[in-house]
């Protein structure tokens, strides 16, 4: 189901909408997310976001079980910021190290997968008041957007896969197209240190004690909140208070979601696109015929059973200044999942 699809008649001034608390909820709900994966486009080096989402409507924040001791069982558990610099990650040889995330013969030894994936906007993108070169208006970007696979990075799922995807992704923008390193106990804290430090800086943006609550996080489109509102409804799917909800979000492993990455994008000032998985159509095979005019080896390497279609565009237009990070809401067993046995949101 599309999110943050404004239905509204585009007011002649251009005049911003307050969205509803109850609105954000409905189109929130669905972000309550694991199971983050950073992807590269191929043509342009941009990073991007994978996620995996699952239904919210639990009596407490979900928290993974998982922990870096899983892959590497030198290490010792950690759910606290304290113990990001506990010895026991820092001392492991390089010989013992395991990648934190499943196994699998799709994904490479350093994270890759090992197709790329073709995109294709929304079927909603029509109806909703998004402008800017990333918009259903532009000249240029729905074509790249269907003719530019993009290649798909995994990042640890210890429950912190939102935070780290976003710090890889950062890495990647802010140092000319290098990848952050994912080959050692030391790089992995590294990673882990850079993810808590988003992970406080979304709970501040919603607990906004400076301004009271009242400073505007802007959606999409002509669409904002204010940040006491957006932590409101986020508390509420758990039966929650703000300052129970913004004590817990502060812990490693709690998943973060749809109110963390509205937070990161007005917090970052960049645009966060969102994508679902979907099954690869008649119409998505034909634009991967366009891709195969546009480079034939891209062609040959890309991914025929899935296309990731854009859902939302966080933060677009009020930050198309910058590069924007992009997020597939998908099924966690992905990749070695069949089109048919995907879990839909």
């Amino acid at each position: 189901m599309p999110l943050l699809i404004s239905l509204s008649p585009i007011a002649r001034r251009r005049r911003r909408q307050r969205s509803s608390s109850s609105s954000a909820v409905s189109r929130l709900a669905v972000l309550i997310s694991c199971c983050y994966l950073l992807l590269l486009s191929r043509q342009s080096q941009q990073p991007l976001l994978l996620l995996s989402a699952v239904h919210a409507g639990e009596s407490t924040i979900p928290r993974s079980t998982n922990r870096y001791s899983d892959y590497n069982r030198q290490s010792s558990p950690s759910s606290s910021a304290a113990s990001i610099s506990s010895p026991s990650f820092t001392t492991s040889s390089i010989h013992d190290y395991h990648p934190p995330w499943n196994p699998s013969p799709k994904i490479d030894p350093h994270g890759f997968l090992t197709s790329l994936y073709p995109r294709t906007p929304g079927e909603w993108e029509h109806l909703a008041n998004i402008r800017g070169k990333y918009g259903p208006r532009s000249r240029s970007y729905p074509r790249n957007l269907r003719t530019t696979p993009v290649e798909i990075r995994q990042v640890p799922g210890d429950g912190n896969c939102l935070f780290h995807s976003i710090a890889a992704c950062l890495h990647h923008t802010e140092n000319d197209g290098q990848h952050l390193p994912m080959d050692s106990h030391e790089r992995i804290l590294e990673l882990r240190s850079k993810s808590l430090e988003l992970r406080n800086a979304a709970v501040d943006v919603l607990h906004n004690v400076s301004q009271r609550g009242r400073r505007k996080l802007f959606l999409q489109g002509e669409e904002y909140l204010e940040a006491r509102e957006l932590l409101a409804a986020a508390a509420a799917q758990f039966e929650l208070e703000g300052e129970e909800y913004c004590e817990l979000m502060r812990k490693e492993s709690y998943w973060g979601g749809g109110p963390e990455i509205v937070a990161l994008c007005n917090y970052l000032q960049r645009p966060i696109h969102i994508y679902e998985l979907v099954p690869t159509s008649k119409n998505n095979n034909n634009n991967n015929e366009q891709i195969q005019d546009k480079d034939d080896t891209n062609a040959k390497n890309t991914c025929s059973q899935f296309t990731l279609r854009r859902m939302a565009c966080f933060g677009s237009p009020r930050y198309d200044r910058r590069e924007p990070l992009h997020i597939l809401s998908a099924d966690s067993r992905f990749p070695d999942v069949e089109p048919k046995r995907i879990r839909r949101v």
